[in-house]
């Protein structure tokens, strides 16, 4: 049998958009092995479709991890991230096919730096070229992430919608003061989730909302833990990071609220299922936005326009009316 190595270091979104391309390796005959970052290593080592998970960390020099998989004898590598530990990778292992993708990294220049606007393919049909490129059909069955048995976190409320409060940078970041506008407003069981880093934002939206009955489980969860809270949610309210491409695996009716970065970078919600409601919310028209391809730690501009100046009334409306279809539809399933 065939067998293939997929390489994707980081980060949590990124590793969950490759998921497309793992199945459909699967299902036409490889053996898949991954390469990523150890921090990330839970997000396909549960995958059955993935026979290996290799960690960058395990392996005390980038060469002793070259030695270690050539002696795979893989019959091709599709390298998902594409930087120069990757093409460290390429040219030590020249004789394996090797298969990159498109990052789009004009059209983000242009936008950024000229707001030339050239919307970039999603993500994973980016990544679904390399799978052209070796003569493989694309699946395109959307997102998997696969969770262990036995995983729970306890004492979750009945009902529950997520507010996401981390990003990885600022300008990504729902404000502390909207988050709790967002608690107050939409009404319902809700739980704050993010990482060590968001605990004192958590706290400033915990001290900002009236409400004092919010589950705030920010800085006590492991990825996986986080997973689960996500994929048992009503439905989620988060910026453009990793939870929001969590959600898409399973599915989750979400509300993406935009800041420096925009869908045109093709890294959305990637759902194919139409009946999945999905509401995104940017603001259009500022001059200064997209200001960087990631984010950055702090406006550049000082005035944080492209998350102060959303239409939050409509967004309130939105999470009220997937507190409805959620109603709705549970409804209708037990009928």
């Amino acid at each position: 049998m065939d067998r293939a190595l997929v390489v994707r270091f980081s980060s949590i979104g990124d590793v969950v958009l490759t998921s497309p391309i793992v199945r459909s390796l699967c299902e036409h005959g490889f053996k898949v092995d991954f390469l990523t970052k150890r921090a990330f290593a839970d997000l396909v080592r549960y995958n059955p479709a993935v026979e290996r998970v290799w960690a960058l960390e395990d392996y005390k020099s980038f060469s002793e991890l070259v030695s270690a998989l050539k002696k795979e004898r893989y019959s091709a590598i599709f390298d998902l991230h594409g930087n120069l530990r990757t093409l460290r990778l390429r040219l030590a292992m020249f004789k394996t096919p090797f298969y990159t993708y498109d990052k789009c990294w004009l059209n983000r220049f242009l936008y950024v730096n000229f707001k030339i606007q050239r919307e970039c393919k999603h993500v994973v049909l980016r990544y679904a070229q390399t799978l052209r490129k070796a003569e493989i059909p694309f699946l395109n069955r959307g997102l998997e992430l696969h969770l262990p048995s036995g995983l729970d976190v306890p004492d979750l409320p009945d009902n529950y919608w997520v507010l996401v409060v981390g990003a990885a940078h600022r300008t990504k970041q729902i404000p502390e003061d909207k988050g709790a506008y967002l608690l107050d407003t939409i009404g319902g069981n809700s739980v704050l989730l993010g990482g060590k880093k968001e605990l004192e934002s958590a706290k400033e939206i915990l001290k900002l909302t009236s409400r004092r009955d919010v589950l705030s489980l920010v800085g006590k969860l492991s990825l996986l833990e986080s997973a689960y809270v996500i994929k048992n949610a009503r439905f989620i309210v988060t910026p453009d990071t990793g939870m929001m491409h969590i959600a898409a695996a399973f599915r989750k009716p979400m509300i993406v609220i935009w800041g420096n970065t925009v869908p045109e970078f093709g890294m959305g919600p990637y759902v194919p299922e139409q009946h999945v409601p999905i509401f995104q919310f940017e603001v259009k028209g500022l001059k200064c936005r997209p200001c960087h391809k990631h984010g950055r730690d702090k406006c550049p501009k000082g005035h944080w326009s492209c998350m102060y100046k959303q239409d939050w009334g409509s967004i309130v409306e939105a999470g009220r009316t997937l507190c409805n279809y959620e109603t709705i539809r549970t409804h209708k399933a037990s009928h």
